[in-house]
């Protein structure tokens, strides 16, 4: 999960709905994991930020987020644990 998210970071992609059921695995043996539903991802500006709005899963989501302001890709991280 963590390479996937570094790939999508340095894409400038933000994720913003990292949670269990967005982590899809590609075996019984659930050795490899996919991320799945981008339907709240954010492209970051050139600061690496993004204005907010609060969206996302409550549980999962980052502190930067339920504040509706500018936030980095650091709210994936958080989600991630």
């Amino acid at each position: 999960l963590a390479s996937g998210l570094e790939y999508l970071h340095s894409s400038g992609i933000i994720h913003r709905d990292l949670k269990p059921p967005n982590v899809l695995f590609t075996d019984a043996l659930a050795t490899r994991a996919k991320l799945a539903d981008f339907g709240l991802s954010a492209t970051a500006d050139s600061d690496g930020m993004t204005i907010g709005y609060m969206m996302g899963t409550e549980p999962y989501m980052a502190p930067e987020i339920k504040r509706c302001g500018r936030y980095t890709n650091r709210v994936d991280v958080w989600s991630l644990g």
